[in-house]
């Protein structure tokens, strides 16, 4: 027990020396930027999908509900805002445009896999169409979460539309279950993205030890900073004295940028776990 502090200091200090030797804080900056150009194409394609199947506003407006919980405050009007602005500038969307917007989306993902593999050491490539189609992965399970959302609020109008189950459904859906579970929802579906992520997405496989612990980190500092910074921007932030109509924008992108520098944390967690650490 005695060498565990100075075992903790010293993985705390190696983490530390990797994270500049990878240039983790720039390469940060590299992945939110292609965050915020692929964020957009992204809701936008899958509002364009789902009203295939429902009202283009409920659509909306349940994508909106289930990123709540994930955005800033104030972030999420601005994204109701944008969205409403380019539905309305452009017409219906066909299948090739959906595929088109969804595309536009692995952006992001292609620019995390490029540093995860760098962190990760992983040398070997993969062949184009196995990369994208990877990326594409990714982009269709992000929609497919958010998606639940939609899916599990038609079902419960649905049930309450029907005379003998309409009390059962109103009293499940202001039970302790249904309250804890919005409260540990959050950290499981992050975890969960984390270990998707970190598992699927690079060049290489660590060993199932290494993932446990980089999606743990990820997750636990994701979802302690996004308490800390939601409550910042709530009492104490400036923005919008400094920034006017723009503070939206900015805490989107400082939020962006924070959730990108938590996942290289974790991945690197995770290569120092794996041995491959560069001290």
């Amino acid at each position: 027990m005695r060498g565990l502090p100075r075992r903790l200091w010293r993985g705390l200090g190696r983490l530390y020396r990797n994270l500049l030797d990878h240039d983790v804080f720039l390469l940060s900056g590299s992945i939110a930027y292609a965050a915020i150009i692929s964020f957009f194409p992204f809701l936008i394609g899958l509002i364009a999908l789902l009203s295939r199947w429902v009202e283009q506003a409920k659509a909306q407006h349940a994508i909106e509900r289930a990123l709540a919980p994930y955005l800033p405050p104030g972030v999420v009007s601005l994204v109701g805002g944008t969205l409403d602005a380019a539905i309305q500038a452009r017409s219906a969307a066909g299948l090739v445009a959906i595929v088109g917007l969804f595309w536009a989306a692995t952006a992001v993902a292609s620019a995390l896999r490029h540093t995860l593999n760098k962190v990760l050491a992983a040398d070997k490539t993969r062949p184009f169409w196995r990369r994208k189609g990877v990326e594409l992965a990714m982009v269709g399970l992000a929609g497919g979460m958010i998606s639940l959302s939609l899916a599990t609020s038609t079902i419960a109008t649905l049930l309450e539309a029907i005379p003998p189950l309409a009390s059962a459904t109103r009293a499940f859906r202001e039970s302790r279950a249904v309250a804890l579970l919005a409260e540990t929802g959050p950290w499981v579906l992050s975890g969960a993205a984390f270990t998707i992520v970190y598992r699927f997405l690079p060049n290489t496989r660590v060993h199932g030890r290494s993932l446990i612990a980089g999606a743990l980190t990820a997750m636990v500092l994701f979802e302690s900073t996004k308490l800390a910074f939601f409550w910042y921007v709530r009492t104490l932030a400036e923005y919008p004295l400094v920034y006017s109509h723009l503070a939206g924008v900015v805490i989107f992108m400082v939020w962006v940028y924070l959730a990108a520098l938590i996942s290289l944390i974790g991945a690197e967690v995770m290569a120092i776990t794996d041995g491959r650490g560069l001290r």
